[in-house]
């Protein structure tokens, strides 16, 4: 299994969060960061297929801490880490769309486009293709419809608070699948993050508030 690119790098996502600072792969698309969210899909196999032709940005993070000592070793465990990272952007950012969110973020419609564009590259350039667009395609349609939900919404008075904590449920319990499969380990904070949900396929806003405060560092 291989990736294009080459040293690692440090790429903030569209929150301003240092805790959530992440291990990436740089982009290999010229212009890449103009072209993010160029041509944007509401199918996640379409949009794959377009970050593995240097269409838009590869955006691949698989996040700090949440591997085992040493970072994750093998790229399935990056794969993992990185729908886990999605899972942990939106664990701190559960509330963009409900005013009173607490970070630093554009437009909750593309807040949701940049997560579904970074999750499209967890699941490119890997033999673990096929698996991650099973497992991923759920999440990715959800954000993609959240989006659309929120270009309407010219008064930012819709709250999918909700639809946001189904959307972790998903990437959690897929990243949750793929540790177990490969035993590679992985961190405690990665163990809250995969237990917020107790296993389940859905999740609530309460839970992630709790997860949320949970995670950040005390004052």
């Amino acid at each position: 299994m291989t990736r294009q690119g080459g040293r690692m790098r440090c790429r903030r996502l569209l929150i301003e969060l240092a805790v959530l600072g992440a291990c990436c792969w740089p982009s290999q698309a010229q212009g890449a960061e103009k072209r993010h969210l160029a041509n944007f899909t509401s199918n996640l196999e379409t949009r794959v297929k377009q970050v593995e032709d240097g269409l838009v940005q590869n955006g691949f993070c698989w996040g700090r801490g949440l591997g085992p000592s040493g970072d994750f070793r093998s790229m399935f465990g990056k794969v993992a880490g990185c729908l886990l990272h999605k899972a942990e952007v939106i664990a701190m950012q559960w509330d963009v769309s409900s005013g009173n969110a607490t970070g630093a973020v554009d437009a909750p419609a593309q807040f949701y486009r940049t997560l579904c564009n970074d999750m499209a590259a967890c699941c490119a350039f890997t033999s673990k293709r096929s698996w991650c667009l099973g497992v991923a395609s759920p999440a990715y349609t959800l954000l993609a419809t959240m989006a659309e939900a929120a270009d309407k919404d010219v008064e930012n008075s819709m709250d999918q608070s909700d639809n946001l904590a189904d959307t972790f449920a998903i990437l959690t319990k897929a990243a949750a699948q793929l540790l177990e499969e490969i035993k590679e380990g992985y961190s405690e904070r990665s163990g809250m993050l995969m237990s917020a949900c107790n296993g389940a396929s859905s999740c609530s806003a309460a839970d992630l508030d709790r997860l949320r405060r949970a995670l950040q560092p005390s004052s």
